[in-house]
């Protein structure tokens, strides 16, 4: 999990932009809703990746009803590439890619040209079946 997180946040999660930070959290925020639950795959990542940089009395999923989709339409596309691959790690981690997670990344896809929405099988298969990681 650690060289994952090294992987996928060379410069650490502290590096990202207050804006970059938000999609992030929206991205697992939206694969957690989107299948009802926390895998502990997902709770281990999110661990990893934001524990260090919270306050415990922090509610860092939030209480607003802002989507993943709305947040990355506002950003340039450099700056979102980073949330779509949280969204798709989060999504394969998880593995159960269910109906709803599904059309949220072919909703992503016609936001973000350059988001592939077979990725996130891409991804399930990298962590189930040890297939090469997805850029």
């Amino acid at each position: 999990m650690d060289d994952l997180v090294k992987e996928i946040y060379p410069n650490g999660f502290d590096a990202l932009s207050q804006t970059q930070q938000q999609a992030c959290i929206l991205a697992m925020k939206s694969q957690v809703t989107g299948v009802g639950d926390f895998h502990p795959n997902i709770e281990m990542f999110f661990d990893k990746v934001m524990m260090a940089n919270i306050d415990i009395k922090e509610n860092i999923m939030g209480n607003e009803v802002k989507r993943f989709e709305d947040i990355i339409s506002s950003m340039s596309e450099d700056d979102r590439k980073i949330a779509l691959r949280t969204f798709g790690v989060a999504c394969g981690m998880d593995g159960r890619i269910k109906r709803r997670i599904r059309a949220e990344s072919k909703r992503i896809a016609r936001i973000c040209p350059e988001y592939e929405p077979i990725s996130i099988i891409a991804w399930k298969q990298y962590f189930l079946h040890g297939k090469e990681m997805p850029n």
